[in-house]
């Protein structure tokens, strides 16, 4: 069964981004360390935030779902994904899945590009920046509001999972889209699986009685440009 659309929307200043974030995600871990002009050009960007951000999310909750661990891989209403094995693993409990996308819109991706093209090197990198974080700061809500509803029903659910990320194929992003509704928020994929707008996101949350929220397990995965790696 796959049930009825849940979407949400939000506002930039609801999702409380902070310049210190964005000195972490640009690898200033430490407080103090991130260059006072950056710094100013940093606060600059994240004023600009509610102007340039049209921040939607959501799922599709479907509930017949096989995780088969043999072959790394996971049937969902009609489709085999090649999840392959540390996302396999992951979801092994599930009873059924909740198949998500989340978008920070065109706008924030169109100044990128623009301020790069016009040699704002530094402004267009922290804009990229932050449409990356108020990508996933808005996932990180919807995630929420979905483990409150699931647990309403004594389900609980796992950590998110998307193509491109832990040895799954981004090119199975065109199977996932076949299971939202058409144009979902607003996202639509390339012939070569990119979806655009670019800064958007997409992927599995399992559900189950059993499931675990865990960690990303960054030991397993090579990938060291992971977003996830950062978080």
């Amino acid at each position: 069964m796959i049930h009825a659309p849940v979407t949400y929307t939000f506002s930039y200043d609801e999702l409380k981004i902070t310049s210190e974030l964005l000195e972490q995600l640009m690898g200033y871990t430490a407080p103090g360390t991130c260059p006072g002009p950056i710094s100013e050009t940093i606060v600059q960007v994240m004023d600009m935030g509610p102007e340039l951000c049209e921040i939607r999310g959501g799922y599709v909750v479907i509930d017949d779902i096989i995780v088969d661990r043999e072959n790394k891989r996971i049937f969902s209403h009609d489709k085999w994904f090649e999840t392959r094995q540390i996302v396999t693993h992951q979801l092994r409990r599930s009873e059924k899945a909740a198949w998500f996308a989340c978008t920070a819109g065109e706008e924030i991706s169109a100044t990128t590009k623009n301020l790069m093209q016009e040699g704002e090197l530094i402004k267009g990198y922290v804009v990229d920046v932050l449409a990356n974080a108020v990508v996933e700061e808005a996932m990180d809500r919807v995630q929420e509001n979905l483990a409150g509803h699931m647990e309403k029903e004594g389900l609980k659910i796992t950590n998110r999972y998307s193509p491109g990320y832990c040895d799954w194929d981004i090119a199975e992003q065109q199977k996932l889209f076949g299971l939202l509704p058409k144009e979902f928020l607003g996202i639509k994929l390339t012939s070569s699986s990119l979806m655009q707008p670019m800064k958007s996101v997409s992927g599995i949350i399992g559900i189950g009685k059993e499931v675990r929220f865990n960690n990303y397990t960054c030991n397993l995965c090579n990938d060291k440009n992971c977003i996830y790696r950062n978080k």
